[in-house]
C-alpha cells in the first residue's frame, strides 16, 4: 500500500505545486501546523533555504517566498500530496495524516508517544521525528533530518510504510 501511496504522491504532486503556485524543482512538500506564531516567525527565514516546500497555515497576512506560502486553510483534497507535517500537541485529526502516509515531526512530550517512536534510519523501524518541545533550533533541525531521510528512498518507503501501520 505505502508503494503505491509513494508513487501517488510523486506523480500528482504537480497538483500541490500548481495550487500553491511554487515553481521550484524541490521534490518534499511539508506542512506547518504550529499553534505558536513565534515558532513560524522564527522558522520562516530558516526554511527559505531548505530544498523543500513548504505551505505553513496561519492567520497572518498571506505572503509568499519562493518555497514558503501562508495559508489561514488547508484543502482536505490536498492533503494527501504532503509528505510530512510539523505540529504541535495542538494538532487534531493526526490519525487521517497517517492514513495518507504524511509523516509527522512532533514534539518529544507528545500525547501519542505510546505509538510514535523517531525514525531510526538503520534499523528502519519507528515512525516520525521529535524535537524538544519549546525549543525552535531542535524544531528547525528535526525538519532538517527528516528531509536528510528523504533523500533515500529505501528509508523513506519503510518511513512511510511505517507510518501507514500505525
Amino acid at each position: 500500500m505505502s508503494e503505491s501511496i509513494l508513487t501517488e504522491k510523486k506523480k500528482y504532486s504537480k497538483i500541490l505545486k500548481d495550487y500553491y503556485h511554487f515553481n521550484t524543482k524541490n521534490k518534499a512538500t511539508g506542512l506547518i501546523l504550529l499553534q505558536d506564531e513565534a515558532s513560524i516567525d522564527f522558522l520562516l527565514d530558516g526554511l527559505e533555504v531548505l530544498s523543500c516546500d513548504f505551505v505553513v497555515k496561519t492567520k497572518k497576512q498571506l505572503w509568499a517566498k519562493l518555497n514558503i506560502v501562508t495559508s489561514w486553510e488547508i484543502k482536505k483534497d490536498l492533503l494527501m500530496w504532503f509528505d510530512f507535517v510539523v505540529s504541535d500537541n495542538e494538532m487534531e485529526g493526526l490519525w487521517e495524516y497517517f492514513k495518507l502516509g504524511i509523516v509527522p515531526i512532533l514534539p518529544n512530550n507528545n500525547h501519542l508517544s505510546g505509538i510514535l517512536k523517531e525514525f531510526d534510519p538503520l534499523q528502519s523501524e519507528w515512525n516520525s521525528f521529535f524535537y524538544l518541545n519549546q525549543n525552535k533550533w531542535s524544531l528547525y533541525a528535526s525538519v532538517i533530518r527528516y528531509l536528510e531521510n528523504y533523500k533515500f528512498p529505501y528509508d523513506n518507503r519503510n518511513l512511510v510504510k511505517n507510518v501507514m501501520s500505525i
